[in-house]
């Protein structure tokens, strides 16, 4: 993930606009389109200046990361929380991430992916069905309702 890429996640995670960083940061909003289309980048300064604008660590934006090991700023915030959490509230988040990741590796070997097939009583149903018992008139009228 480029500069510019990590750059736009945090400003929109953050809630600003690129206009809006710029007026904070005292610059314009074409610098920070240009930062974010790795046209060019700000000095360490002004990336400290962006890190607290937009609550994020340097490391962030310097530390190369592998796709595999790419964090995003929402998972950050719950790791955050995680560690914020006392003995008791840590075991119940790790119980809980336990069964769901045991349910969903179930799921997944049972139907070859993690999709899960919808149960019939929560399928929709179509206003056209091919059921193959209709009359003529009832397929005609049926096709005059679609139409």
């Amino acid at each position: 993930m480029t500069f510019g890429e990590k750059l736009k996640i945090a400003r929109t995670e953050a809630g600003l606009k690129q206009t809006e960083l710029a007026r904070q940061l005292n610059t314009t909003g074409n610098t920070i389109s240009n930062w974010e289309n790795n046209v060019s980048k700000p000095d360490l300064d002004t990336l400290s200046y962006i890190c607290g604008i937009l609550h994020v660590n340097a490391s962030f934006f310097l530390q190369p990361t592998l796709p595999e090991d790419e964090v995003s700023i929402t998972e950050l915030k719950i790791i955050k929380k995680y560690r914020d959490l006392d003995a008791h509230g840590r075991e119940m988040v790790d119980f809980t991430l336990e069964k769901e990741y045991e349910r969903s590796k179930a799921l997944e070997e049972q139907n070859g992916n993690n999709i899960v097939n919808m149960p019939s009583h929560l399928e929709v149903n179509a206003a056209h069905h091919t059921r193959g018992d209709f009359t003529n008139e009832e397929r005609q009228e049926d096709e005059d309702m679609l139409d």
